[in-house]
C-alpha cells in the first residue's frame, strides 16, 4: 500500500512544498496540479496568463458549466435548486466574475469533465472545487463522507484513491467500528485463489 503524498516539488519554482500548497488535480500523478499555488496565481495573473486565458474564453466549453453552477445555487426555478441553492449551497464572491473561474478552474480542465466539491456541503470556489468525469462525480457523491486523519480532511471516495484501495472497503471497516487510523493504514490481506484440480 503506497503512503500518502505528503509533500511534492513545484514545477516551476522547483521548492518542494506540502501538499496543501497545491491545487488538488486528479489527473496528474498523485492528485496534485504540477505548479504550486503561488506560481500558478502568479502564472494566472501575467501577460501569458491574461493571454492564454483571453485566448481560451473565446471558444470555451467553461462558460456553460459557470452558468449552470450559478444557476444551481441562486435560480429556484432550476430543477437542481432544491439539491444545492435550495440547502445553502452557494458560489464564493469571486466566482461571480466568469475571467476569476476561468483563471482559477481553466489551466486543469479537460474536455468532458464536470465541476465537483470536495466538501458536499461547502461552496463552489477554487480551494473546494476539483474537475471529474460523470463516473467518478457519481461515486463521490455516494462516498462523501468526510474522514480526518493526520490534519488531513477528505472525502473516503478521494482517500480510496490515493490509498489504491476501494471505497467500499473502507465503508466496511468503518461499519464495523475500527478507528480512523487503522480503517486508513492497514493493507488489504489479498488471499490467494485455490484452483482445484
Amino acid at each position: 500500500m503506497s503512503e500518502p503524498i505528503v509533500s511534492k516539488q513545484c514545477s516551476h519554482c522547483k521548492i518542494t512544498k506540502p501538499t496543501s500548497d497545491f491545487y488538488h488535480y486528479r489527473h496528474n500523478k498523485g492528485g496534485f496540479n504540477s505548479q504550486c499555488k503561488d506560481c500558478q496565481t502568479a502564472y494566472n495573473r501575467s501577460e501569458a496568463g491574461r493571454a492564454a486565458a483571453k485566448r481560451y474564453r473565446s471558444n470555451t466549453p467553461l462558460h456553460p458549466i459557470w452558468g449552470d453552477m450559478h444557476d444551481r445555487c441562486r435560480n429556484k426555478r432550476d430543477a437542481a435548486y432544491k439539491n444545492y441553492g435550495g440547502r445553502g449551497i452557494k458560489v464564493c464572491e469571486r466566482w461571480n466574475k466568469f475571467e476569476n473561474f476561468l483563471a482559477d478552474m481553466g489551466p486543469t480542465y479537460q474536455s468532458g469533465l464536470t465541476i465537483e466539491r470536495r466538501d458536499n456541503d461547502g461552496p463552489y470556489c477554487v480551494e473546494n472545487s476539483c474537475w471529474a468525469t460523470r463516473a467518478e462525480q457519481a461515486v463521490n457523491r455516494r462516498n462523501n463522507h468526510l474522514l480526518t486523519y493526520h490534519g488531513k480532511t477528505q472525502p473516503i471516495a478521494v482517500w480510496a484513491r490515493e490509498l489504491g484501495m476501494r471505497p467500499d472497503t473502507l465503508w466496511s471497516r468503518l461499519h464495523l467500528g475500527w478507528p480512523i487510523e487503522r480503517v486508513l493504514s492497514e493493507p488489504v490481506h489479498r488471499y490467494p485463489i485455490k484452483v482445484s484440480k
